[in-house]
């Protein structure tokens, strides 16, 4: 296992853009994809419908399980992101309280 991670807050920070752009798109797919659907609803009737209805429902649950992935890598990105800032925090005061140590109390 790694020693050190280096990490920056600006990383994190793009990731989870980019993941929350990439929610954007696949809601935008689902609702474009749901209002296909109803128009085709006015047209197909019987079988035809059935057929597409199940096939267009079956994608629908691969982009919602797709969406709830996303969010959770946006969750996981930011725990992950508040545990690092944590820990340089801590590891700033160590330093910090080091230095202090080192000083002279007069000030010279």
């Amino acid at each position: 296992m790694a020693e050190r991670i280096k990490v920056s807050s600006e990383a994190f920070e793009e990731c989870i853009s980019n993941f929350r752009n990439s929610l954007d798109v696949l809601t935008s797919a689902i609702q474009i994809y749901q209002q296909a659907i109803a128009t085709l609803q006015q047209d197909w009737t019987g079988r035809a419908y059935a057929a597409m209805a199940l096939k267009a429902f079956q994608l629908i649950s691969s982009i919602m399980t797709a969406v709830s992935r996303a969010n959770d890598a946006v969750d996981e990105l930011q725990q992950a992101e508040k545990i690092f800032e944590e820990n340089e925090q801590k590891q700033q005061k160590l330093y910090n309280a080091l230095d202090a140590g080192t000083k002279s109390p007069f000030g010279a």
